[in-house]
């Protein structure tokens, strides 16, 4: 796709997922990663976005025949309007497409046209080497996230907000004009094949032509490697022109949208665009509130968005969050097991939940049950630095060394991780199964100190 020439363009060249930052942390339910210190991609995980993503791509992925796997799936913090795919069929949306459209038809329309450059083998092969983050999955990222237990504070040891640098990505994404509008073709065949409007698609490559001409088309490399051509944009009202599909309103991709600019933009900037009483309004309205610590304010209006969608797991989860910021963790417990309630298969609400009841020290059991079933979805390091806890406060220091162990592991510790693996395996209390685990961690901390 086109994007719009700013600040902070994604450099891709050499990424590396063992080199994360960690910086200032925000919220449990809006995750911030950055690759390394040189090339800044920075990658936003939100489950409540990411949830939507999948469902709007997943009927595109199953009409081109491209397995869908949401490991390959990634959100890039950056206000332009972007996207592309990288070798291993990787796919990056900026959340500036996000945020700048007007309607989910005109995300669907970006994510087919991304798709069309998979299957007409446009991607940089020999470019982009993501075969790391893609064994690694954009969760596993959260090895950072550990560290923000530091501050002692249940609320925030979730949340990484991580700096980005100024870089470039011109060199790697220059698409051809016969390889764009080739995208495009096969972006109007899947819009259409899966009952799905092209109008969307229109649109938003309107915005970011004029956004480009405003930038000044000789002063943008990236806006001549995408052209936007006179006749790439016939193309698109012609093929529109006797289509009987509309435009549907998606009050998911409102909320999407108004969350996303809720924590990306000043609580002021967020005021001015969200000041109405619909519901997305009021969910912008809420997280600002938040982040100004203006809480019973916060409160009010998420309890408002409550009565308005009693099962809106979304909804508890940032009223969790609120009280947890308080330190009045027994409501927060409440919350947190109500958005569970109705979001049963979510990983991160087992992992805040179990988080809060091991700060409240009480039903450690099935603190370490949420937290075993997140791990088997998302390999977190924060999860077993959790484990260990829970373990350790049970009584239990076999198992909690065991956890520890498999934490300094996924931090890129494999030399700690040795010792307190070893540990566990010279005690004679070990059981027959925690050895078998002990000693698959051992061959996987072997073979990663062979490849330093």
């Amino acid at each position: 796709m086109v994007e719009k020439n700013n600040k902070r363009l994604v450099s891709i060249l050499n990424f590396n997922i063992k080199k994360l930052l960690v910086g200032v942390c925000l919220s449990t339910a809006f995750l911030f990663f950055s690759a390394s210190k040189t090339f800044a991609l920075s990658l936003i995980f939100d489950e409540e976005t990411n949830d939507f993503i999948y469902d709007i791509s997943r009927p595109l992925y199953n009409y081109s025949q491209i397995t869908f796997d949401k490991n390959k799936i990634f959100i890039v913090n950056d206000a332009s309007m972007n996207a592309f795919v990288a070798d291993g069929n990787d796919l990056f949306i900026h959340t500036g497409s996000i945020i700048k459209a007007d309607n989910a038809n005109e995300l669907t329309g970006v994510i087919a046209h991304e798709l069309g450059h998979i299957k007409g083998g446009h991607i940089i092969r020999g470019k982009l080497k993501s075969q790391s983050l893609q064994k690694a999955s954009i969760a596993s990222m959260l090895v950072a996230s550990s560290l923000g237990a530091l501050t002692g504070r249940a609320d925030v040891a979730m949340a990484i907000l991580l700096g980005t640098q100024s870089s470039s990505l011109n060199s790697f994404m220059s698409y051809r004009v016969d390889e764009e509008r080739a995208a495009d073709e096969y972006a109007m065949k899947a819009l259409h094949a899966t009952n799905q409007s092209g109008q969307g698609m229109l649109a938003f490559m309107n915005k970011i032509n004029q956004d480009n001409k405003m930038s000044g088309i000789s002063e943008n490399p990236y806006f001549r490697t995408h052209p936007v051509t006179i006749d790439r944009m016939s193309f698109f009202k012609n093929y529109i022109k006797n289509e009987k599909m509309k435009l549907t309103v998606n009050k998911k991709f409102d909320n999407v949208k108004a969350k996303l600019y809720a924590y990306l933009n000043t609580p002021k900037k967020t005021y001015k665009k969200y000041s109405s009483s619909s519901v997305a309004s009021l969910y912008a309205q809420s997280i600002a509130k938040m982040r100004e610590l203006k809480f019973a304010e916060s409160i009010v209006i998420i309890k408002k968005l409550i009565q308005l969608e009693p099962k809106n797991p979304y909804f508890y989860e940032i009223l969790a969050e609120v009280y947890t910021q308080q330190g009045i963790l027994t409501k927060a417990e409440n919350a947190y097991r109500q958005s569970l309630l109705y979001k049963k298969n979510s990983s991160l609400i087992k992992i805040s939940l179990a988080h809060n009841l091991i700060e409240q020290n009480k039903d450690l059991s099935f603190a370490i049950i949420l937290l075993k079933q997140s791990i088997i979805d998302l390999n977190l390091s924060y999860s077993w630095n959790l484990l260990s806890r829970a373990y350790g406060l049970q009584g239990d220091s076999l198992n909690a060394q065991y956890s520890a162990a498999e934490f300094s592991y996924l931090i890129e510790k494999p030399k700690l991780s040795l010792k307190q693996a070893q540990n566990v395996l010279e005690n004679p209390k070990i059981t027959k199964s925690l050895k078998l685990k002990i000693e698959d961690l051992i061959s996987r901390v072997d073979e990663k100190i062979k490849k330093r």
